[in-house]
């Protein structure tokens, strides 16, 4: 192996440690070889090193980016755990009363969609709903079992035979019936309801029943005694049957009448008189007549006429 002086550039073979012309020692006291050759050869190594580091990196991008379009995309945490935005409006919609339905609608509507959300707020609601709807039916049930209509007595009467009788002034309770009849009234939640006088009617040469018909028209005189507006209606207050069968309300009835009808308001305090018409069979035997006083309510005085 030829080993070439640092120092003078003599060319010598052999393994020497100095140059056998100007003395150079050819090898440092380490024991590295300190030849031009040695160290052109390190160098050169040196120089492949970087360019080796230089290549790896320039290639590290080109395989993230690969990476990236590779695997999949991950949903983020929050977004997995978060609360539905329309459970939350559920359920303040079902907290008052007249928008529980509504809410009820979002509540549904927000569990069946498959988002990854959190439902507690909509499930809440819907719980929320069956207790408004138990509460209702408790009222209704409450209001059905306390309001019955009670037959008004005659005071007069009462007095006198409390004076005949010389007893003390004690005030019996009202008996409770389920059908009244002409000239009796019935009383229920202060509301006060008496059927005064009904008449039958052929009609008029321009309006006329049907064939085998006849116009049966119905008087009613109805006092407020509470202390709430009471709303009267002759299409909805009020319901007919006749012989057993239900009969609508009659408007060629009622243009044959040239009294009021039964139609408005009733203040606190005041009273209302009005007809209702209804066309039956000419051979009619019963006509049955409810009222009520509040469409929420299952309790109706009944009025009963016989022919």
């Amino acid at each position: 192996m030829a080993i070439i002086c640092p120092k003078c550039g003599r060319e010598f073979l052999g393994q020497r440690d100095t140059c056998p012309v100007c003395g150079c020692a050819t090898v440092d006291d380490s024991g590295i070889d300190n030849s031009e050759a040695a160290r052109k050869q390190r160098l050169q190594k040196l120089q492949e090193q970087k360019l080796a580091r230089a290549m790896e990196q320039a290639r590290q991008p080109q395989v993230r980016e690969e990476q990236l379009r590779t695997e999949p995309v991950q949903p983020s945490r929050t977004t997995q755990n978060g609360v539905s935005g329309l459970g939350i409006a559920a359920l303040i919609l079902s907290l008052f009363g007249c928008l529980t339905f509504v809410g009820t609608i979002l509540a549904i509507v927000d569990l069946c969609i498959k988002d990854g959300k959190k439902k507690v707020c909509s499930i809440i609601a819907l719980i929320i709903t069956c207790l408004w709807c138990l509460f209702t039916v408790l009222i209704i049930l409450i209001g059905s079992d306390s309001n019955k209509p009670k037959a008004v007595t005659n005071r007069v009467e009462n007095q006198v035979s409390k004076q005949q009788n010389q007893e003390p002034d004690i005030q019996a309770e009202a008996p409770v019936k389920d059908t009244f009849g002409l000239m009796e009234t019935a009383e229920m939640n202060n509301v006060q309801v008496t059927m005064t006088n009904y008449n039958e009617n052929y009609g008029s040469e321009w309006n006329q029943p049907t064939d085998g018909n006849v116009f049966v028209l119905v008087e009613f005189e109805i006092a407020n005694n509470s202390n709430s507006e009471l709303a009267v209606s002759s299409l909805i207050s009020f319901d007919g049957y006749v012989d057993g069968y239900s009969a609508s309300t009659s408007f060629g009835a009622l243009m044959e009448n040239e009294q009021s009808q039964l139609d408005g308001t009733i203040a606190p305090g005041m009273k209302m008189r009005g007809w209702i018409g209804y066309e039956v069979s000419a051979g009619w035997r019963e006509l049955e007549i409810h009222f009520t006083d509040n469409v929420w309510s299952n309790n109706k005085f009944k009025f009963l006429l016989q022919k």
